[in-house]
């Protein structure tokens, strides 16, 4: 049995790939045709280090400005969704959460959203009204979640800590059998997988990313993906449906 990331980093050295990095982002049109289209994640080194939240959201600035907000929480680091969460004040998972498994994964309360900003790689082109949610990952660091796919677009953000990114292309993730259909997701154990009941996961080409603080993540939609993080970690994603097709109309008259 081996953990999912020494599975990977073992026995993908062959087939090994990197997501590419780059240090600006790029205008939307060309986000949408260079890595949307085929399908491609990205990273655009320190693009969230310009939003206001990548300086102020310490601790002691979310509690006196926002303590009072409610959040969802989880109980356990090592995902597990047959236990739902519950709601408790932001106050109260800041006095807790580094002395505990609290993990907050919530829609970025709505007082605090005007200190992220969309990345301005979406700013035109039809992503605005495809958005489905705007979501914030906080814990004290050491969180892992189940090998999954989303079938909606996503660009991660991070704001403090580091997380590990595990992944499979949509055609390498057709050979992982996922046995939660209603969740799109494997119960397989990340921290111990059984290499007779998941021979498929021997010889997959996996790609691996490393997303720092100021970094944003561009996922594609059906990608297999599991992740790791360190430290303490506050990352925002955007999830957004796919679009058909780039709206040009809706570039007209902005500055992108």
């Amino acid at each position: 049995r081996r953990s999912l990331d020494t599975q990977v980093y073992c026995r993908s050295l062959d087939s090994f790939l990197p997501v590419e990095s780059l240090d600006y982002v790029p205008a939307p049109e060309d986000f949408y045709r260079d890595y949307i289209l085929p399908g491609k994640p990205v990273i655009f080194s320190g693009a969230a280090k310009h939003n206001p939240a990548f300086t102020k959201w310490t601790d002691a600035y979310m509690m006196e400005k926002y303590g009072d907000a409610e959040v969802m929480v989880d109980f356990r680091k090592k995902e597990n969704r047959d236990r739902p969460g519950e709601t408790l004040t932001l106050q109260n998972f800041l006095l807790n959460y580094n002395s505990s498994d609290y993990y907050m994964v919530d829609t970025v309360p709505e007082p605090m959203m005007h200190e992220m900003y969309l990345p301005s790689c979406m700013s035109c082109g039809g992503f605005t009204s495809r958005l489905a949610d705007y979501v914030m990952w906080f814990s004290s660091g050491g969180t892992k979640s189940h090998l999954h796919m989303d079938n909606i677009d996503n660009v991660l953000c991070m704001i403090s800590g580091s997380k590990e990114w595990f992944m499979l292309d949509r055609e390498a993730g057709a050979a992982v059998k996922l046995d939660r259909h209603e969740g799109a997701y494997s119960t397989v154990d990340v921290d111990s997988v059984d290499m007779y009941q998941y021979p498929e996961f021997r010889n997959l080409p996996w790609w691996s990313a490393n997303i720092l603080p100021g970094d944003c993540l561009y996922v594609p939609y059906a990608w297999l993906h599991q992740v790791r993080s360190h430290g303490r970690n506050i990352a925002v994603n955007n999830w957004w449906a796919p679009l058909s097709a780039f709206d040009y109309s809706d570039c007209e008259g902005k500055d992108t």
